[in-house]
């Protein structure tokens, strides 16, 4: 397979733009931080609330959105968890990283089709098991949609790939 080709079921995602692995917890900073803006799709939503089988009307249905306090469809708060994770998995501290914990806040609602900018920023290193924090905070214009922490096991060097590859001659 090519660099360039697509990777079936992943959108917009080519084999060049795939690191093997991310930050080890050796090359980590204090301080390091990470940003990505999104738009929010009702198709995010959707699939979101199909592969969750998440039902909430509130999160789907704009009859029955439109009859309560929020006006309109909010975005499900778990999908922001999600694009969260997939930060800490793709790019900080990136391929190879395991969330070991996570404390969220939404304090306002996010709508369809507004932007949200992601952050995520290194506040601590934990020596004793060699695992980071990292502040995580969305942002819609100026009002927090999400706020919270997450523990993470940075990946670990990799062992090599023809290690033991004779143990059997």
């Amino acid at each position: 397979m090519k660099a360039d080709t697509p990777v079936k079921g992943v959108a917009n995602l080519r084999l060049r733009d795939m690191k093997s692995q991310g930050k080890t917890y050796e090359t980590l900073m204090l301080g390091e931080r990470i940003e990505e803006s999104k738009t929010v799709e009702r198709r995010d939503v959707f699939s979101y609330l199909g592969s969750a089988d998440d039902l909430n009307p509130l999160f789907s249905q704009s009859a029955y959105a439109e009859r309560t306090e929020f006006e309109q469809v909010v975005v499900p708060p778990s999908l922001l968890v999600n694009w969260f994770s997939a930060l800490v998995s793709m790019k900080l501290p990136g391929p190879g990283s395991l969330v070991q914990s996570m404390q969220f806040d939404f304090p306002a609602p996010l709508f369809i089709q507004e932007e949200v900018v992601l952050m995520l920023e290194i506040s601590d290193k934990l020596d004793h098991d060699k695992k980071v924090k990292l502040v995580a905070k969305g942002m819609s214009g100026d009002k927090i949609v999400a706020e919270g922490e997450l523990v993470v096991c940075p990946p670990r060097p990799l062992k090599p790939l023809f290690k033991d590859a004779f143990e059997n001659f």
